[in-house]
Parts: C-alpha cells; sequence; structure tokens
C-alpha cells in the first residue's frame, strides 16, 4: 500500500494542503478547527463527536478517528482531513474518504457531515500480517445528536458486527494491506422513554420504528395484559397473539398492563407536521407526536374553532370539553394518546417541533 504518495496529476496545491492538515494535527493547532490538543501535549482531545476505531493483533495496537460536525463534507476537506505519514508499522488502520477519492489516500483523521451520518460507509484501509488474530473495537466520544450504534462490515467473510456490543475478532492467514474489505457504516437511532403505568394507559410514540408491536414492547411483555388498536384489534404478550402487526406512528394504542414499566422506543424520529392524523366523525384514538408537552387549547384549536370537538379523554379519565366548563387536564405530553370525539371527520396535522403553539 502507498501511503502519502501524491501521482504525477496531483497538484503541488492538493499537497500543501494535506501536509498542511498533518502539521496542524500534530501541533496542535487549534485556529479553525473542531479539536485541540490537551495541555499535557500527549493526546489529541477531540470537542466534536468523535468515533475512535481501534485494530490490536495482540502486540500492537493502532487506532484512526472519525470526527463530525456539520461544515465537515463527504469529500476532503484540507485543514480538518489528516492524511497518513508513510510508515512501516506491520498494523495499521486507517479511513478513506467517503466519496471523489481519486487519489487513495489513507486518513488517520476525518471529518464528516453530522447530518445523515447512517446515509453511507466510511471505507477503511488495513494492514496486518499473515497468521495475525485481529480484534477491531470501537468507542464513541462527544454529544451526538442521537443514540450512535457502528457496525464493522466484512464483505469478504460477509459479516456485520455491532461494536457497541462485541469486538470483531478475525483470524487471518494472508497479509492484509489495502482497502475495500472492511466498512464502518454509523446507524442513527433515537429513543423515546415512555414510562407505562399500571391499569390503563393510553400510549402513543413520535418515533416511526415501522415494526411490529410485538417487538416494540418486547421488553416489558410480561408487564402488558394486552395492547387494543382503534380497530379493536389485540395483541396478547402472554397468549403470543399479535392482531395488530406492524405499530403505527399516526395512531395511538390502550393498554392494559399489570405493573408499572418503562418502555425505550428505538427508531427514526418523526417531523408531526408531516404525518397527517386522519380524524372519523365519532371516537378517535389520537397520538401526539410532538417532542415536547403542548397545551391542549393551542393544539386543537383549528378543530375547537370548527366546533367540531365534542371531548377529549387521557388516560388519567381526564375529560376536557369545549363547550362546557370540564377541563380535568389542560396539556398533551408525549408518549401518551387521547381519545377524542368529532362532530365531521378532519385531517389534522400538529406543528413542527421547531414551532411554537
Amino acid at each position: 500500500m502507498k501511503y502519502f504518495n501524491f501521482p504525477k496529476k496531483t497538484s503541488f496545491v492538493y499537497m500543501v494542503l494535506s501536509l498542511f492538515t498533518i502539521l496542524n494535527v500534530s501541533l496542535g493547532f487549534s485556529q479553525g478547527l473542531p479539536f485541540m490538543q490537551e495541555p499535557s501535549g500527549s493526546s489529541i482531545a477531540f470537542s466534536f463527536p468523535t468515533i475512535n476505531l481501534s485494530l490490536n493483533d495482540g502486540a500492537h495496537q493502532k487506532s484512526t478517528s472519525i470526527v463530525y460536525f456539520e461544515s465537515a463534507s463527504l469529500e476532503l476537506d484540507p485543514g480538518y482531513d489528516a492524511a497518513a505519514f508513510p510508515s512501516a508499522a506491520v498494523l495499521a488502520i486507517y479511513s478513506r474518504l467517503v466519496i471523489d477519492d481519486p487519489d487513495g489516500l489513507n486518513y488517520s483523521l476525518q471529518a464528516l457531515p453530522i447530518i445523515d451520518y447512517n446515509s453511507y460507509s466510511i471505507p477503511l484501509s488495513v494492514k496486518a500480517e499473515g497468521g495475525s488474530s485481529l480484534t477491531f473495537s470501537a468507542t464513541a466520544e462527544g454529544d451526538f445528536p442521537t443514540q450512535v450504534y457502528f457496525y464493522l462490515e466484512d464483505v469478504l467473510a460477509n459479516q456485520v458486527v455491532d461494536l457497541n456490543v462485541e469486538d470483531y475478532v478475525l483470524d487471518i492467514s494472508s497479509d492484509l494491506n489495502g482497502s475495500g474489505r472492511f466498512y464502518l457504516n454509523v446507524v442513527k437511532e433515537m429513543r423515546q422513554e415512555v414510562a407505562i403505568p399500571e391499569g390503563w394507559f393510553y400510549y402513543s410514540s413520535y418515533m416511526n420504528s415501522n415494526i411490529s408491536i410485538s417487538e416494540v414492547f418486547s421488553s416489558i411483555h410480561n408487564s402488558i395484559y394486552y395492547v387494543k388498536d382503534f380497530n379493536g384489534e389485540i395483541y396478547f404478550p402472554s397468549l403470543n397473539y399479535d392482531g395488530i402487526g406492524e405499530i403505527k406512528v399516526d395512531e395511538s394504542y390502550m393498554i392494559k398492563s399489570n405493573q408499572e414499566s418503562f418502555l425505550e422506543v428505538f427508531g427514526d424520529k418523526v417531523s408531526p407536521d408531516s404525518v397527517a392524523i386522519n380524524l372519523v366523525s365519532g371516537w378517535n384514538f389520537v397520538p401526539y407526536l410532538r417532542d415536547s408537552p403542548a397545551n391542549i387549547e393551542d393544539v386543537f384549536s383549528e378543530l375547537i374553532e370548527n366546533n367540531n370537538l365534542i371531548i377529549a379523554k387521557d388516560y388519567h379519565g381526564g375529560i376536557w370539553m369545549p363547550d362546557y366548563p370540564i377541563d380535568n387536564f389542560d396539556s398533551l405530553y408525549p408518549g401518551q394518546g387521547y381519545i377524542l370525539k368529532l362532530n365531521e371527520p378532519h385531517e389534522f396535522y400538529f406543528l413542527s417541533n421547531l414551532d411554537e403553539y
């Protein structure tokens, strides 16, 4: 493998920029950069979200880092990406540019955009001697906007390993020296935490998980008698019966539980203003899709102005009626569902999480 070997077509300016990047990292210059050297001078401490990927052969350990921030790109970011110096080491791990990588350089540090980081794979370059037992591991630092999961993909062995759970151990019989076999896939998977009380509860979630209700409730299935949807279909965990199937983000569900429990829901966080809630005349099971509480009168103002909302109920048995001075509850909360009775059908949208009622 060629390390820092600039092809003839590579411009002198490109070479200078890459060399300047390496000097920046080596000397700890932080002007305009998302990282800086610690006072001891022993290592580089990142102030931005970072994934550190390590490779160990039992005798040596090498690592490479991926740092995330909004202004980075999938191409070369001069002043941020740090190409690797030539090395005679028997063990090495680097990343490669995600796109537009005509020179095939190895990077000991690469900056990538924090937005949509689950939409691309990061090529890795590995050097190791045949007969070695390799261990790949990874850690995350800094504040990622969501919970992140990083998977090492070994194309040749057809293996994908969750490095959050376990290291990837690989015995190799021949030398490794190049890219194309290993990739790092970073997946953002958001989480919503919902407290389920004992007794009756109206449940909804702003996580668009696209999985069966039995899988959503698998972690607390021993606490659940049953779950019922608006159509009367039921999920009975004790009987291993699922009449509901895939849970839907535009609906809420009635739960009967035998004890308090704590539910973690994973998936993609929906934009509440992009999900149509199709309300019918009569009774409706309505979800609440925003990530913060809001006043019920403000949320359902269009229904109230049209004299369409007759009554709203929460799981406590609280009642809110716009035509009568009955308001046992006044706010809607994430994780909870509500029962509404309308005079006429209506297509309803919540405001975006960026807007306030």
